[in-house]
């Protein structure tokens, strides 16, 4: 049997080899996805992901299909929106390819190749995260996803940019400098740009910084950070959004912080961004969430810290300064309980935040 590290070379070879063919000539792209029925007459969209520009659309008819046909000059990252709902993201190539219900994606060589590269890693990560296992095992997995992450990274080709992101998530701004100037293919990519300032804005905000504020909105309802942080006790601040999966599976952890630490010292606020206000609102509602929300940030906050993914929760102590940042689950469970524990023969200076709070709840859009 083939070890992993044989079957990363093996991809990574392969990869390469198709990056080297490819022409940068405008070829035909058909492209068909399912759609649901109220999707008819909706205009579906396939978006470049790392320049944001629409590559082609079309409006949907009455075969519940989605079909653009379309020209493009050399694969890239794409993501399928119908409306303004997400639909997926995949690498689009020339040839016909097909996108299913359940988000499989045929007629690609490319997707392929990735969904290949994505099955060896998927094992690995289950071992990572399995509590049950020995350290040394987890340890061994962790250095077997380094060793993928590196090879599919060293091919230097569009399926390396969409592991990027995913690999960087944990350097540092240094370490992601030295990635880069090792393989510096990925410096072309706006995503990479984008990362790069992220890694930025994350170490001038990171552990032991004092907040940096930011202003929702205008005039009488304008709503700040500062209207929260700082304010004497400890505040932890999670960055989510309606659409976001994870953040809403981490919504059960808070809520059980919450309600043992908020009459003991602790504040949670929430800022939404990269979402509608009513659709936050809607979740706010589903959800119970009984702290106060900085609706409609859009990308400003996630700008000035530096976050690339949400949830991103950020612990700050009673001054505003950091405490820790990026962490969730049993981590950020472990933290809030150091924090709280030290604090506990601590009178709190100031009064918890009204769960009710109108001055976070109704900031003006922007």
């Amino acid at each position: 049997m083939r070890t992993i590290f044989a079957i990363a070379a093996t991809i990574a070879c392969s990869i390469a080899v198709t990056g080297c063919t490819q022409k940068k000539e405008q070829t035909n792209l058909d492209f068909t996805a399912a759609a649901k029925a109220d999707d008819i007459g909706k205009t579906a969209y396939l978006v470049n992901y790392d320049t944001k520009e629409k590559v082609d659309s079309s409006i949907i008819e009455a075969d519940t299909l989605i079909h653009i046909k379309t020209n493009i000059k050399e694969p890239a990252i794409a993501r399928l929106f119908v409306g303004d709902q997400r639909r997926g993201v995949f690498i689009i190539e020339p040839g016909t390819l097909t996108l299913d219900e359940q988000g499989n994606i045929s007629g690609s060589e490319l997707n392929n190749q990735l969904q290949d590269f994505e099955k060896q890693l998927s094992p690995l990560y289950e071992t990572v995260d399995n509590d049950s296992i020995s350290q040394n095992m987890r340890n061994l997995a962790k250095n077997r996803i380094n060793s993928l992450m590196d090879s599919i990274i060293a091919a230097q080709n569009i399926i390396g940019f969409s592991q990027l992101s995913d690999y960087c998530y944990y350097m540092d701004a240094e370490q992601f400098d030295s990635l880069l100037t090792k393989y510096p293919y990925y410096k072309n990519f706006e995503n990479v740009k984008r990362m790069s300032e992220a890694k930025k804005a994350a170490s001038d905000t990171g552990i032991g910084k004092k907040f940096v504020d930011f202003t929702i909105g205008e005039g009488d309802t304008a709503t700040k950070l500062s209207d929260f942080v700082g304010k004497g006790r400890y505040t932890l601040v999670d960055f989510w959004a309606s659409w976001c999966g994870p953040c809403r599976r981490e919504m059960k952890n808070i809520k059980t912080i919450y309600a043992d630490y908020n009459k003991k010292g602790l504040d949670v606020i929430g800022v939404a961004v990269w979402d509608k206000k009513s659709d936050t609102e809607k979740a706010v509602a589903q959800l119970e969430l009984p702290w106060p929300q900085i609706l409609d940030a859009k990308e400003i906050p996630t700008n000035i810290y530096g976050i690339m993914g949400i949830p991103h929760l950020i612990l700050f102590d009673p001054q505003g300064v950091v405490v820790a940042r990026n962490i969730a689950g049993k981590e950020l469970r472990s933290v809030v309980d150091s924090v709280m524990a030290s604090n506990i023969h601590h009178k709190p200076a100031t009064t918890a935040i009204a769960p009710d709070s109108t001055t976070s709840n109704t900031p003006v859009s922007k």
